[in-house]
């Protein structure tokens, strides 16, 4: 089972995108230490406050405003969707490379007034990406229990054979670990009844996504998928007790630890959940509730599409679509050029627990706990509870209804 290759571009803006994120994270660790090594014609502008405060935390912000930049101008070229749109999609790797790298060295002139109210529109937008995310992790569910069920249904075995005995210990894994996860919440954030009650919620609904797949509501969900979701439930569920600016309700609200931890895993799930969708392509004969809300994200499996004009070149030589490696632009592809565009801005709030008034002036003081990322990471965390419970629900619910 590979990558369609209408899906190689799409896999590839997600690694690009990852690599750029991830010089703006080096950045933000090392800029205290470059302060002593860089000359001064090196260092930042006054407009960007100077020394190393572009390459700290300001880093972070200003590589998310460029990359969603770069994805808004190729937004707009792909709505032209023929073939210039096509070949720069696909291709110009180059030319994107060089816009990246010039437009953040241009932002270092920019102030950093401008970029105070980008993260208040990013605030925003970010949200708006939690929720899709919410339905991307359904993906990632279904599609890890597709693949090694299907594997195993494959296999000539006449014992559990590789996948199923992969099926078994990751389910029984991800159980177990969810349940300690659980037990030490209960354990961490029991300084206040109102952490106690949001902890139990969870609990139930847990305890319901298990019990749920017995009753063959889906035939593309099992325990495993529930164990996947439920881990991403209660990374939420910590993730947003951990940020409470409340000192005997969070017993993290001064680890440095604890969120470095929260952007490393939250950073894992943004980018697998993309990787996921972007390599996903959409079978006719496998609909389902997930596939349907996720379908205009989705290239169709089936070579349907019309072809992109042939190009001339200058000695007259003609290259068909073959050559040029390049596929047409079909809704999919712009719906996921807007996906990328909210993932770049919520890399902004993600990286920098979404933000706080001194970001440009002390990292020390960069990642406070605030109740904005708790109230969004919690209502994330009860939306992504209901999609998934509503996805295994719905069959029973409305029986004369296709999930």
């Amino acid at each position: 089972m590979g990558v369609n290759s209408k899906n190689f571009a799409k896999v590839g803006y997600v690694c690009f995108q990852a690599f750029w994120v991830l010089i703006s994270i080096l950045l933000l660790f090392t800029a205290r230490h470059l302060v002593d090594i860089l000359p001064s014609f090196l260092q930042c502008p006054e407009e960007s406050g100077g020394a190393t405060a572009c390459m700290g935390p300001s880093a972070i912000i200003r590589m998310s405003f460029v990359l969603a930049c770069l994805h808004v101008l190729i937004f707009c070229v792909i709505l032209a969707r023929n073939t210039a749109a096509s070949i720069f999609h696909d291709g110009c790797w180059g030319i994107k490379f060089l816009l990246v790298f010039s437009g953040f060295i241009a932002t270092l002139w920019i102030d950093n007034g401008f970029f105070r109210g980008y993260m208040d529109f990013a605030r925003i937008v970010a949200i708006l990406f939690l929720l899709v995310q919410a339905l991307l992790m359904l993906v990632v569910a279904y599609k890890v229990n597709e693949l090694l069920v299907g594997n195993y249904e494959s296999e000539s075995s006449d014992g559990l054979g590789c996948s199923g005995i992969i099926v078994i210990i990751l389910t029984v894994l991800l159980t177990a670990g969810n349940i300690t996860w659980l037990i030490f919440q209960y354990i961490w954030f029991s300084g206040c009844t109102t952490n106690n009650f949001i902890i139990t919620i969870t609990v139930v609904a847990s305890i319901a996504s298990y019990a749920i797949v017995f009753f063959r509501t889906r035939e593309d969900a099992s325990i495993l998928t529930s164990s996947i979701v439920v881990s991403y439930l209660c990374y939420l569920q910590w993730s947003a007790l951990s940020s409470r600016p409340n000192d005997e309700c969070n017993p993290f609200e001064n680890s440095n630890a604890n969120t470095v931890l929260q952007i490393v895993i939250g950073t894992f799930i943004t980018v697998v959940s993309l990787m996921t969708i972007s390599t996903t392509t959409r079978k006719s004969d496998k609909e389902n509730l997930t596939t349907r809300i996720n379908a205009h994200m989705m290239e169709d499996e089936e070579d349907d599409h019309e072809r992109i004009e042939p190009v001339t070149k200058s000695d007259g030589k003609i290259m068909h679509q073959d050559e040029l490696h390049s596929f047409p632009i079909t809704s999919a592809t712009i719906f996921f050029q807007a996906l990328l565009i909210l993932a770049a801005v919520y890399y902004s709030m993600l990286l920098t627990n979404w933000g706080n008034p001194t970001i440009f002036d002390d990292t020390s003081t960069f990642y406070s706990s605030n109740n904005t990322s708790f109230w969004i990471k919690l209502s994330a965390q009860w939306l992504s509870t209901a999609i998934y419970l509503f996805s295994q629900f719905a069959p029973m619910i409305f029986p004369d209804r296709e999930f």
